[in-house]
């Protein structure tokens, strides 16, 4: 009687394991950078049906100040940028109400300016300590705070 009860946890442990498509990943990487400026663009990577996000975004503001936000062409109307006015944090939401058909796209370009010179400034450090992704079904895909280097 036991083997009936165990076989079909330990088989749908497995297949939790292989279909684990419901996670999804925020990726950073330089895009840009002169003696002045460094531009950051953030890609969401298997967040499928992503319809609402909300990034709570730290840096160093002794290393750098935030100085623009370019909107993807996927995101264009959606996204917006809460407080852009708080040294070392900014809090960047995206509401639409149909979800991204595909599953990796572009969400936006960051662009800082640094606060001297480049050498003494790099690596930035962005701490994503809060982020939040909702599907149109307004299911949560989660997604776990990370933190980048930026070279």
């Amino acid at each position: 009687m036991k083997k009936f009860f165990i076989l079909p946890l330990l088989l749908a442990a497995v297949v939790c394991l292989v279909f684990n498509c419901e996670s999804a990943e925020l990726l950073a990487e330089k895009s840009a950078t002169d003696e002045t400026q460094l531009s950051a663009r953030f890609k969401a990577i298997d967040a499928l049906d992503l319809a609402g996000i909300k990034v709570i975004l730290n840096y160093d503001a002794n290393k750098a100040s935030y100085k623009s936000l370019q909107k993807s062409r996927a995101t264009k109307s959606m996204m917006h940028v809460v407080n852009d006015k708080k040294p070392g944090q900014l809090i960047i939401v995206m509401a639409s109400a149909t979800g991204q058909k595909t599953p990796d796209f572009e969400l936006f370009t960051i662009t800082f300016e640094l606060a001297g010179k480049k050498e003494q400034q790099l690596p930035l450090e962005i701490k994503l300590s809060g982020v939040e992704m909702m599907s149109a079904a307004l299911t949560e895909i989660p997604c776990s705070p990370t933190t980048f280097r930026l070279h």
